[in-house]
């Protein structure tokens, strides 16, 4: 764990991957840095929250390139309630990675 509270485990960026990289779409693959930070920090849980009603950034996108990182998938989609009703999906992966969905939420969640 890092020394304090404020220390993060964040890796440095991997050969061949650079921020400015062209106009959208163009960005060298982000995957790349996230086997250096899970090594780095194996006891952080991640999740990453994405609006299913989202047309700027689709969860099913996200999705996706969180498929490319090849983590084995240790519970495939499965429902989420807040007070007795779904109110999204979530995927989780090893080690501790997620992808929660929130039902009908946007891009800028809660909206």
């Amino acid at each position: 764990p890092p020394a304090s509270r404020h220390e993060r485990p964040w890796p440095t960026t991997p050969p061949g991957w650079h921020y400015n990289q062209g106009v959208a779409g163009e960005k060298a693959d982000i995957a790349r840095l996230f086997p250096d930070f899970f090594a780095r920090a194996p006891h952080w849980r991640l999740a990453v929250v994405s609006g299913t009603a989202d047309s700027a950034v689709p969860f099913l996108g996200t999705e996706r390139w969180m498929e490319c990182l090849g983590l084995p998938v240790e519970d495939d989609w499965r429902p989420w309630h807040l007070d007795r009703d779904v109110a999204g999906m979530v995927k989780r992966w090893a080690p501790d990675l997620s992808l929660v969905t929130v039902k009908g939420c946007g891009h800028t969640i809660p909206y």
